[in-house]
């Protein structure tokens, strides 16, 4: 259906069976419009009890610009490929500055291929000013080449994501400019998103990923992305009610300057993230932004340095605050345990990290000065002792220990030297 021809109409589409199976389709027959509708001209479509199945070719099943909405209530889409820059689910572009709207309530989305080559979307793909609901949605098995998603206000509310796959780094949703370097969950820029209640499963970046490595290796470039967000500048992110379940990536958050991520209540189970789940660095602009977790439980999240934060710079462009959370069988490969990890030397580190009432773990920093607040810290101690570590600042000979020996290059200790470390704690 297409209502370009029809501006500011209205249109209703009810019990439709959709199936292309066994029929050849040339997938280039459709030059510029959607698979199933394409509605433009400030015209409204409504459709209720869509089932489609096998449909090929086209810049999505649905294209929405020029101020027009398409609502859509209990929808199947299965088997569904495109071919074009656009999403396999929807496409917009060259939007005015009224926004478009596409909602979407009771979807189950399955096997999804996005054959174009060059910079396009394994789901929704859009280019400026539109709002996006999807609510009561279940997405399994999208599958890309350079998939990217862009948008500017979008809620997910019940929304199930299993298996998001591409042999090119690549987005799930994204808002930014035009990128080859990531394979990320969600990227924003000057967005504002909400997601509640939703499932996340069997994320992985492109270090992961046997194609997508071979790919970088031939580029010449090194794996430098977050798997579950990055937001740009003056963005907000906010997760609440979800789960997190096999997400494997470099990082699992990046946030830009002016930008909020918040966590609230959610569950992550069985993830490993290189750099821990937030990374703060102030000396790249991608790795500052402001983080909070209010509640949630960390199952077996494990990391490289540190499992949930790591800091290797940090200035009042960045803060994590986490409050009344759990980790549970949470460690580092590299030293053992770890939620937090400092390389920082800056007193910044104390102002701008803390941990508010939070299950025993371990934080791992430069010095004293440069350990986050920890407002339970004593209680943490009596619990485990060594739950807190500096890096040595001394070492002293124990009183049983040889204070002085000789030794030829080649020749092995006889005698063996006894020392304490001197911590800063």
């Amino acid at each position: 259906m297409d209502t370009s021809l029809l501006s500011e109409s209205v249109a209703n589409i009810v019990n439709v069976n959709h199936n292309n199976e066994g029929i050849k389709v040339n997938p280039n027959t459709i030059k510029y419009g959607g698979l199933i509708a394409s509605i433009e001209g400030s015209s409204i479509l409504n459709i209720q009890n869509l089932y489609g199945s096998n449909l090929f070719g086209g810049y999505g099943a649905f294209t929405v610009t020029d101020n027009s909405s398409l609502s859509i209530k209990d929808i199947i889409l299965d088997n569904i490929s495109g071919n074009k820059q656009g999403g396999v689910l929807l496409y917009s572009n060259n939007e005015n500055e009224l926004a478009s709207s596409f909602n979407v309530i009771n979807g189950t989305f399955t096997n999804f291929y996005q054959d174009y080559e060059y910079i396009s979307s394994t789901f929704i793909f859009i280019k400026k000013n539109i709002e996006i609901s999807l609510n009561d949605c279940k997405i399994d098995n999208l599958y890309g080449r350079n998939a990217h998603e862009y948008s500017a206000n979008i809620e997910l509310n019940n929304v199930s994501l299993r298996n998001h796959i591409t042999s090119i780094p690549s987005s799930f949703i994204r808002v930014d400019s035009i990128s080859n370097t990531e394979r990320i969950l969600i990227k924003t820029n000057s967005a504002d998103i909400n997601i509640s209640s939703s499932s996340f499963e069997s994320i992985r970046n492109c270090g992961y990923t046997e194609e997508c490595l071979k790919l970088l290796k031939n580029w010449n470039s090194g794996i430098n992305d977050s798997s579950i967000a990055e937001i740009g500048p003056e963005s907000n992110l906010t997760i609440m009610e979800t789960s997190f379940t096999e997400v494997l990536g470099m990082t699992g958050f990046k946030a830009e300057k002016s930008s909020v991520i918040i966590l609230d209540s959610c569950t992550l189970v069985m993830c490993f993230f290189e750099e821990g789940m937030i990374l703060i660095d102030t000396n790249s602009y991608k790795n500052v932004g402001h983080y909070i977790i209010n509640g949630g439980y960390f199952l077996s999240v494990m990391g490289g340095r540190s499992t949930i934060v790591t800091i290797k710079e940090i200035d009042s462009t960045s803060s994590v605050e986490i409050n009344f959370s759990f980790f549970d069988s949470c460690f580092s490969v590299d030293y053992g345990a770890g939620i937090v990890y400092s390389l920082s030397y800056s007193n910044s580190t104390n102002t701008n990290i803390s941990f508010n009432e939070w299950g025993p773990s371990i934080s791992l920093s430069m010095t004293k000065e440069s350990e986050p607040y920890f407002s339970n810290k004593d209680d943490l101690i009596i619990e485990n002792p060594d739950g807190f570590v500096t890096n040595p600042t001394k070492m002293i000979l124990s009183p049983d220990s040889v204070n002085s020996t000789s030794i030829l290059s080649g020749e092995i200790l006889s005698e063996t030297i006894k020392c304490k470390n001197i911590f800063n704690k």
